[in-house]
């Protein structure tokens, strides 16, 4: 896009001053920062977006995974929990995870926004913000073809009498190539790459890729500048009167407990969430090719209320697509057997459970903490609550399988088996010596919102608490995971958030 030819420059290729002035400072360009830039760019402020990884444009983007992970993800897709047993999916490019999430637009579910005022004083009214950021970014009912993947998926629900319904996407032209995770090759996805950006491209907004934020630095009340580096390690300093922390639920905690801000009740990074994602593939004697397609059509919220009636946790029904790179990490064995489970990646319907964590005295979520090397990472326990309720979550979606007719079934667990009957699944999932495999793509939490000092760092316009000029405004503010794909609710919220802002 021509824009950004005119507006972005590179911290790797481009000569840059070492030290630059701005207005306001966004660090991060995904859904939070993306939309703040749209938002802040009529008030005719010099504003700067910070990115810390590269301009990929739709040329960039193709079928070629191992290139797109390495240019497109954190950690190169290698991103996990500190203890490795949870795989993290998060963008890191323009647009930040907008550019590779699967297009699955959700608002905020009621009962999650009732629950925030009832145990943290938020009440917040978003429905003119869903439906502004609804028509903006084209989120509306997929009415196109319905892939084999998703179909199955629409089978065990009918099969069991749970409700479900099709995903609204935000999508204008999809030519259904179903390459969503690895970038928009003809730009149909209206990510924060190709609409808010631009768009606020067009007016005083400048943006900087390939440049980390290291630090904020401050002097009393204020921030007064940040310290970055970039990929070479040149340091860069910036000067602004504003600064907006739109980093992600990992990196902005990263960035606030670098800069040893102000946290006397020590509220960083604690209370991170991640809607754990559990599998259970059903194996359809038909060819499935789940990679094809629109990659999430279908899905059910049938048990999602179910942690506010019972001790556990509710979850969500939705189907990952399965590309060949993806898949081929999800089996733990090597040479023949590794074979032949890539062999039977054809008849797959990747089923997937979302937990629906933070909404029980027994679910604390995770803790972003900073490393030996000074980057954060997210520890995140897996206690006996989150284990009965995981167990009891793909015990449904596997015998309901079954019950569908599945050939055979693929639950995620480790050094585990195909099974063709509940017996052989119930002998797995009892066994205490085979472990349920954990993976996410919704990182929430670790700076939360909130009226209570006690209990947040932001107020609900995202203002910190303690610093005059130093807004959040990302998914990092939920109190709790929402218990729906997080995207539309972090541009809603933050269109919310925006309004005062002049």
């Amino acid at each position: 896009m021509r824009v950004y030819k005119r507006k972005h420059k590179s911290a790797q290729a481009d000569e840059l001053p070492s030290t630059l002035s701005y207005d306001d400072i966004i660090i991060g360009s995904g859904a939070g920062g993306g939309h703040l830039a749209m938002k802040l760019a009529k008030t005719g402020r010099r504003i700067l977006i910070i990115e810390a990884g590269k301009l990929q444009l739709n040329n960039d983007f193709n079928d070629d995974e191992l290139k797109s992970y390495q240019n497109l993800y954190q950690e190169q897709l290698s991103r996990t929990s500190s203890d490795k047993k949870i795989k993290i999916l998060q963008g890191k490019a323009v647009g930040g995870s907008t550019t590779v999430n699967w297009t699955s637009s959700f608002r905020t579910p009621e009962s999650t926004l009732k629950h925030w005022e009832q145990e943290y004083g938020i009440k917040l009214d978003l429905t003119k913000h869903f439906e502004s950021v609804e028509a903006f970014y084209g989120m509306k009912k997929w009415e196109g073809p319905i892939n084999n993947n998703n179909q199955l998926l629409q089978k065990v629900c009918e099969k069991n009498n749970w409700e479900y319904g099709t995903i609204a996407r935000n999508v204008n032209g999809c030519a259904n190539t179903g390459l969503c995770g690895l970038g928009c090759p003809v730009n149909a996805k209206q990510s924060s790459l190709i609409s808010s950006i631009p768009k606020a491209l067009k007016e005083n907004v400048e943006i900087i890729s390939e440049l980390s934020v290291e630090k904020l630095n401050y002097l009393n009340e204020n921030i007064i500048s940040i310290s970055a580096y970039n990929p070479s390690k040149k340091e860069f300093t910036i000067k602004a009167k504003r600064f907006f922390l739109c980093a992600g639920s990992i990196g902005t905690p990263g960035i606030m407990l670098r800069s040893e801000l102000r946290d006397p009740y020590q509220l960083t990074g604690k209370r991170t969430f991640l809607h754990p994602t559990l599998m259970s593939a059903y194996v359809s004697d038909q060819i499935v090719e789940g990679a094809k397609g629109a990659p999430q059509t279908i899905y059910s919220n049938h048990f999602l209320e179910d942690g506010f009636k019972e001790e556990t946790m509710g979850f969500k029904l939705e189907v990952a697509p399965i590309h060949p790179v993806l898949y081929a990490t999800v089996s733990d064995d090597y040479g023949k057997d590794h074979f032949d489970f890539m062999q039977k990646r054809p008849y797959l319907s990747a089923q997937i459970l979302l937990l629906r964590d933070g909404l029980h005295p027994k679910s604390q979520g995770g803790e972003v903490f900073l490393n030996k090397h000074n980057l954060p990472e997210l520890k995140y326990d897996q206690n006996d609550f989150f284990k009965n309720a995981a167990k009891r979550a793909m015990s449904i979606l596997a015998s309901a399988q079954l019950d569908a007719g599945a050939k055979a079934i693929y639950p995620g667990l480790y050094n585990t088996q195909f099974v063709s009957d509940k017996s052989e699944f119930n002998k797995l999932i009892n066994d205490p010596n085979r472990f349920i495999k954990v993976f996410s793509a919704h990182v929430m939490g670790g700076a939360p919102m909130g009226t209570d000092e006690k209990k947040s760092l932001v107020s609900t316009n995202g203002k910190s608490h303690y610093y005059n000029n130093l807004y959040i405004m990302d998914g990092s503010v939920f109190p709790t995971s929402i218990g729906a794909n997080p995207m539309e609710s972090i541009y809603a919220l933050v269109d919310h958030m925006s309004d005062d802002l002049d």
